[in-house]
């Protein structure tokens, strides 16, 4: 899948692996990260436009602001598909470049111990 939308995505592998050639009607396409934020950020009842801003020299972090859930995005500039933090050098010549300069698997996790269901 790719950042703008198509490419090798959920749908596209089950009909590989699964479907062969059969796809139920009706599953929704995949348009591109900026149009899922989009959606989402309509659903949590944000600001239409997010707040961006650097928080290294290739991320930048979207926040959109009164929403009735957190809705946040980092994106990095010239990257892969590759997990932010834990680069595979491998890897990057089929997949992209994978950045150092954020943690993933971090971000999740304080997101997630941030916002516990008690």
């Amino acid at each position: 899948m790719t950042y703008e939308g198509g490419g090798l995505n959920a749908a596209r592998i089950a009909d590989v692996d699964y479907w062969k050639g059969n796809v139920p009607p009706g599953l929704p396409q995949h348009h591109g990260v900026d149009a899922a934020m989009q959606t989402w950020s309509k659903h949590n009842g944000c600001d239409a436009k997010p707040v961006e801003e650097r928080v290294a020299p290739e991320v930048r972090r979207r926040t959109w602001h009164h929403c009735k859930a957190d809705t946040i995005l980092y994106v990095i500039d010239g990257g892969g598909h590759a997990w932010p933090g834990k680069p595979v050098p491998q890897f990057e010549a089929s997949f992209g470049h994978a950045t150092t300069q954020i943690d993933a698997s971090t971000l999740i996790f304080k997101f997630l111990f941030a916002h516990q269901r008690t």
